[in-house]
């Protein structure tokens, strides 16, 4: 009989490692251990708030923060993008810390509906730190921080950025009771931000 079932990952490039419960007869298994692969062995860290955000010496492009549950602990996350021309007919994909399919149909959205042109481009989505990002209120960062490196420019400082984005117009409420943001609000934030100048489009074919 199995009484607690736990994994210990973690980024190989990062000290950080979480622990995490995937069974537990007698507790939950929402709650999240964080420690720290230091020089005298596995030390405890209390408060990761940080360790999964970059501190640049000046603001960039292609960058968005968000805030992601791990368990019942909220942490700020930072996305990374960048957007390059492709040479090849198939541009290539590559996300790291992140479900590539929703990052594909973040994308998607962009193209069609905000008019940031991504297709023929290679576009890398990353996490910083190693972290694993499964919060779909994640998706409005990694729009934003594409967006950001399609138009070269920088978000607004101390910018967090949490919502869902769904591919159809309509509002809804999915199970987990997060509310999806609907394109047009989508668009907006964009034109707020500066990251694009395109009206709506609607749900019809593209121009």
């Amino acid at each position: 009989l199995v009484d607690v079932v736990l994994t210990f990952d973690g980024d190989q490039s990062s000290r950080l490692r979480m622990i995490r419960a995937t069974k537990n007869r007698h507790g939950p298994v929402d709650e999240v251990g964080c420690f720290d692969l230091a020089e005298d062995g596995i030390v405890e860290v209390p408060d990761p708030t940080g360790r999964f955000v970059s501190r640049h010496q000046s603001r960039v492009s292609g960058t968005c923060v968000t805030v992601t549950m791990e368990g019942r602990r909220p942490l700020l996350a930072e996305i990374q993008a960048l957007v390059a021309p492709s040479p090849a007919s198939t541009p290539r994909r590559a996300v790291v810390g992140m479900e590539a399919a929703r990052v594909n149909m973040i994308l998607a959205v962009l193209e069609r509906r905000a008019g940031i042109r991504v297709g023929g481009s290679e576009v890398y989505v990353s996490t910083v730190g190693g972290a694993r990002l499964t919060d779909p209120t994640a998706d409005l960062a990694v729009a934003i921080a594409v967006a950001s490196a399609v138009s070269n420019t920088v978000p607004p400082h101390r910018l967090v950025a949490m919502g869902e984005v769904g591919p159809h117009p309509e509002r809804h409420r999915p199970v987990s009771g997060i509310t999806t943001l609907d394109v047009p609000e989508v668009h907006a934030a964009l034109r707020v931000l500066g990251l694009t100048s395109r009206p709506a489009q609607s749900t019809g074919s593209p121009e």
